[in-house]
């Protein structure tokens, strides 16, 4: 699409690979949960969840290596054909090095296809639909959760680049200020590791409360304060988002009262806040002509998760056969 020039068509491709990514965490979630004992089902997903942000880590630094330089980011560059010819062939080299590979890891999921089967827990009767978890308030109130969650860390990751770069804040060339982005998902990382080695003996509601409150304050931080003390809040939001998807999915699987295909396909529907709610803090940016008082839509959005925590730290599992279950619950 970007060889051809025609930014429709790049739009169509992010939507395939977005829709290919949705598809992979609606099968793989609950896969992973059941992978084991009842009582680890949060621990592994965590886990499991690390790797993701691994990617993620790394997505942002080598991104910006490749995208952010040269061409029309190169210091003191004028858009011209040429700049611009530059920059999106770095584009298409860099997505062509993606679908490679995605090749291989299609290679692999298909020679462990029957590992995979074996291990997958057995469907009974036909197909459920998801609209069945809809009959489920607590499938309801994960949804909502996720949609917020996700609405709250993408409009941050998708802040951070411009909010680092801002004269107020590190004053950083745009090729740093992208790459430091990394520290915010490398955050995520250590956390989602730190937390599956602590749910071994805290109960991940609790530990999700901790969290939530942890995050909604760095957020009222960077929204009051400037200069480098904001920069640092903004990035350190990242340890504490860690748990909060793996850790919402589960705790949602283990209450609601629908099954459990139903329940999973419903909460990764809740995806779409990635994007929407970054709208609303675009807008909010814009209209106050910086960055900062933005990130009171997160804060708004880790607020309500909190609540979502106190619930479920407040209730207890019933779904204990469709979906594992978490000792200290």
């Amino acid at each position: 699409a970007t060889a051809a020039d025609w930014y429709p068509g790049v739009l169509v491709a992010l939507f395939v690979i977005a829709s290919g990514v949705t598809l992979l965490q609606v099968a793989a979630n609950p896969l992973v949960a059941e992978l084991g004992s009842r009582k680890g089902a949060s621990s592994r997903l965590n886990l499991s969840q690390a790797f993701n942000s691994l990617g993620t880590t790394i997505g942002p630094w080598l991104g910006s290596h490749v995208l952010l330089t040269g061409g029309v980011f190169a210091a003191g560059a004028v858009v011209t054909a040429a700049t611009r010819t530059q920059s999106l062939r770095s584009i298409d080299m860099a997505f062509l090095s993606m679908g490679a590979f995605f090749a291989l890891i299609a290679v692999f999921i298909f020679t462990a296809r029957k590992s995979i089967n074996a291990a997958a827990p057995k469907t009974v009767g036909a197909a459920v639909s998801p609209f069945k978890a809809l009959s489920s308030p607590w499938a309801i109130f994960g949804a909502l959760a996720i949609f917020v969650y996700v609405g709250s860390e993408v409009a941050i990751g998708g802040m951070l680049t411009n909010f680092l770069e801002s004269p107020d804040v590190l004053n950083a060339p745009i090729e740093t200020a992208g790459k430091m982005v990394a520290l915010y998902w490398g955050g995520a990382m250590v956390g989602r590791f730190l937390g599956s080695f602590l749910m071994r003996w805290v109960a991940p509601a609790k530990l999700l409360v901790g969290c939530t409150v942890a995050a909604g304050l760095l957020c009222l931080i960077v929204s009051q304060v400037g200069g480098p003390t904001a920069a640092y809040a903004a990035l350190s939001i990242g340890l504490f988002n860690s748990i909060m998807f793996p850790t919402i999915f589960t705790l949602t699987l283990e209450r609601s009262t629908a099954p459990t295909s139903a329940t999973s396909g419903l909460l990764v529907f809740g995806i779409i806040g990635g994007a929407l709610l970054p709208q609303v803090a675009a807008r909010i940016a814009d209209a106050a002509g910086q960055i900062a008082p933005a990130f009171i839509v997160p804060m708004l959005g880790y607020v309500a998760l909190a609540v979502f925590a106190i619930a479920c730290v407040r209730t207890r599992p019933a779904n204990t056969d469709a979906a594992p279950t978490v000792a200290g619950h």
